[in-house]
């Protein structure tokens, strides 16, 4: 077993390189998420279709842009790195190595075992580079809308095949010595072991005709499968809602309201092999840097692969108690379904229920402060490599529950500053749910009452390294007549 272990750890050290709803809006993303409440505008179409049923004005009309990027890579690029770094505390030579290794077997074995888990980990689902990209535009005319809403989920990250047998530099398989006691500790299969050595029979050692590692057996570091795999997903969505309100009193109402949705998708892909030209020989890990030029060279031009569609509806609820406090419920994808691919590799996209529940409260005149809650699971949704299909899949990497705060100060009706912060609370008690912790602000002006214009951004990055690292902005323009 040392011997066996000391040639994948050695080849890992010497030759292996280092390889909650989403938020729409400027005032939304600037107030951390906190909107069921406290929308008033054409994005309601999005946060809560009831808000259309108390409006005022005739007609209003908001466009939006946002971005987000999240890099949850770095970290597992760290954790194997600090792995890969070793090889520079050892001798250079295949000797030399080994006979450290002999005297040193425990510890041998225990950086084997962290760099397996560390090659294991890149698999997991979400791992990688995540950018998103939205925008929309909402048209209301009295308590009717009509909206549309561009959504693209572009994925980029490592597959790392850590198939033992296919973790050994091909000069490890040259020796009948070294085959044979890889064999005896099980990291070469049966099927293996008869391309490497047919014909060969345990009460027989001599026997057969030993071959050796040869390129296409799929054995050896240079048959090794590890990919880099850019996924898109994309979605067009075409909202009809309508909203109606209740007068209770002189200061309360009630509203309700609705949004009928058609949801068009777009799968797209691609792929590049990591050790596709590699030099094994002589490894220099800057290789990597081609996939990096490889990544942004093919982001904005991947090929689609399936397309799909399927309907929903939102539901949503907004009232006032007095002049200064406001409540909200929204029922997001309240009809659960799906999006059904028309490629047979692709299983259908799951659109789950999202239930939010929101209030606000104005202590003075101008400032507003908001808090939204979901009481529902929210699926992260992540792609995954499937080597047996070819393909990205859908997986869950974890669920949030997140509880946004919110703040915001109108000056005049013409200078608008805006704050929030938003967690996932269910990270208390879930272990498999990371904690986020984002904080964001924004701001907008006013021109008369007809043009305005938000800007917003939002941030994790003062915790980096105990959670993904994420950065977003958004723009939006708006009209009011």
């Amino acid at each position: 077993m040392i011997y066996s272990k000391r040639i994948i750890l050695g080849m890992m050290l010497l030759t292996i390189p280092v390889a909650g709803m989403n938020i729409f809006g400027t005032r939304a993303l600037g107030m951390g998420g906190a909107q069921v409440a406290l929308v008033d505008d054409a994005t309601a179409a999005f946060w809560n279709p009831a808000a259309f049923g108390n409006q005022v004005s005739f007609s209003t009309t908001e466009s939006i842009f946002g971005f987000s990027g999240e890099d949850n890579l770095t970290q597992y690029v760290n954790d194997l790195n600090q792995y890969y770094k070793l090889k520079d505390l050892f001798p250079d030579t295949y000797e030399g190595f080994m006979d450290y290794i002999d005297k040193n077997p425990e510890e041998a074995h225990r950086y084997v075992d962290d760099i397996v888990d560390s090659l294991a980990a890149f698999n997991d689902p979400g791992v990688g580079i995540i950018w998103d990209m939205h925008s929309g535009v909402a048209t209301r005319v009295g308590p009717a809308v009509v909206s549309w809403l561009y959504e693209n989920h572009l994925e980029a990250g490592p597959w790392v095949d850590n198939h033992l047998s296919r973790l050994i530099p091909s000069e490890y398989l040259q020796s009948p010595t070294d085959v044979l006691a890889l064999y005896e500790e099980g990291l070469l299969t049966d099927e293996e072991m008869d391309l490497l050595w047919p014909g060969y029979d345990p009460d027989d050692p001599n026997g057969g005709i030993f071959i050796g590692d040869r390129p296409g057996n799929g054995i050896g570091l240079e048959d090794n499968r590890s990919l880099i795999t850019l996924s898109g997903l994309v979605t067009n969505t075409i909202g009809l809602s309508y909203g109606y309100s209740f007068e209770l009193t002189r200061d309360d109402y009630i509203a309700v309201g609705g949004t009928l949705k058609f949801i068009h998708g777009e799968r797209s892909g691609d792929s590049v092999g990591i050790l596709s030209d590699a030099d094994l020989t002589n490894f220099d890990s800057g290789i990597f840097d081609v996939g990096s030029n490889w990544i942004l060279n093919n982001m904005f031009t991947l090929r689609t692969i399936t397309t799909g569609s399927g309907f929903s509806m939102d539901l949503g609820v907004q009232g006032s108690l007095g002049k200064q406090f406001s409540y909200g419920l929204l029922a997001h994808n309240l009809i659960p379904t799906q999006l059904g691919w028309d490629d047979p590799r692709f299983e259908p996209t799951p659109i789950n229920p999202e239930l939010r529940i929101g209030a606000a409260y104005e202590p003075v005149e101008g400032l507003s402060l908001a808090l939204d809650l979901d009481l529902l699971p929210v699926d992260n949704l992540s792609c995954r490599y499937n080597p047996q299909t070819g393909v990205e899949e859908d997986a869950v990497s974890y669920h949030e529950r997140s509880i946004a705060l919110g703040a915001e100060y109108n000056l005049a009706g013409v200078f608008i500053v805006r704050a929030g912060v938003s967690t996932n609370y269910n990270a208390i008690f879930e272990e498999a749910s990371p904690a986020k912790f984002i904080l964001s602000a924004g701001m907008g002006f006013n021109i008369g009452e007809v043009f305005h214009m938000s800007l917003a951004v939002m941030s994790n990055l003062i915790r980096p390294r105990e959670v993904d690292a994420s950065l977003g902005a958004s723009l939006s323009l708006g009209f009011t007549l």
